[in-house]
């Protein structure tokens, strides 16, 4: 067959009609709303100080849930320069600032956490997982029973 023969067809082809679907405007929370989210928990409580670090870390470093799982307290710098590095999909390491705010809130979150005499310090967490295991916990799995980062437990009630 040539094109000649195949024009016919070809010409019909074009003539279909595009998809047309109407684009929807996307929504997103203004600056005042993702404030009046973060400020809503009553931090007089553990609880409710948690409620508060985790939206405020995250809107602060833009941190995706499964970079904030395998995250390790040694993996927060919170005297100045305040950062924090995010290991990603592919094993992608982000070193990302953090406002003084989000570090005094994981200092004083931190500063909670209940520890029994026998608990580990950070570095003998870091040393019994390899960075390889915490970078590929997938976020299911937490609730699965897989062991969790110290930074995830503390988050988690």
């Amino acid at each position: 067959m040539t094109v000649d023969e195949n024009m016919p067809l070809i010409l019909s082809c074009h003539a279909l009609p595009s998809k047309r679907a109407r684009l929807r405007p996307g929504h997103y929370l203004e600056a005042p709303d993702i404030r009046a989210i973060i400020e809503a928990p009553d931090r007089r409580t553990r609880q409710g100080w948690r409620d508060y670090t985790l939206p405020l870390f995250l809107y602060n470093c833009g941190a995706r849930v499964s970079e904030v799982t395998g995250l390790l307290w040694s993996d927060l710098q919170l005297m100045p320069p305040r950062q924090v590095l995010l290991r990603g999909k592919g094993r992608k390491e982000r070193l990302v600032p953090i406002w003084s705010q989000t570090a005094d809130a994981l200092r004083r979150l931190h500063g909670t956490i209940p520890r029994s005499p026998d608990s580990s310090t950070n570095k003998d967490i870091a040393r019994a997982r390899p960075r390889a295991a915490v970078a590929t916990t997938p976020v299911h799995g937490l609730a699965g029973g897989l062991s969790r980062s110290p930074v995830q437990a503390a988050l988690t009630p």
